[in-house]
């Protein structure tokens, strides 16, 4: 099996990892509830907001971030959106894991 197959073999298993089915019915459970929607979706706005302004060379003041984290503490307290966020840091612990797993295949062995 070539790599590609592998890949690919890997994204559809990954799909059905209970991690990452977790994470998309709990995203389903916040687009199913409009309040928590548009909660989530004015956070995430915001955040990309200040991402961006901060990969552009732009200062981001102290009040901005503090403005977001009030804003996070907000936000999570809904619980789904909670549920959401938490699932989303187990599946970006699963991907780092398999990235450095991949990573290690490459790299020269060092005695």
């Amino acid at each position: 099996m070539n790599v590609y197959d592998q890949a690919h073999a890997l994204a559809r298993n990954l799909r059905k990892h209970p991690d990452v089915v977790a994470l998309w019915d709990a995203r389903a459970r916040i687009d199913a509830d409009p309040e928590a929607k548009k909660m989530f979706d004015s956070f995430m706005q915001k955040s990309l907001e200040l991402q961006k302004k901060e990969l552009s060379g732009e200062a981001v003041s102290q009040d901005e971030k503090e403005q977001l984290e009030k804003l996070a503490e907000i936000v999570f307290l809904h619980s789904d959106i909670r549920a959401f966020h938490e699932q989303s840091l187990r599946v970006e612990r699963l991907l780092h894991d398999i990235y450095g797993i991949i990573s290690r295949a490459v790299q020269p062995d060092i005695d």
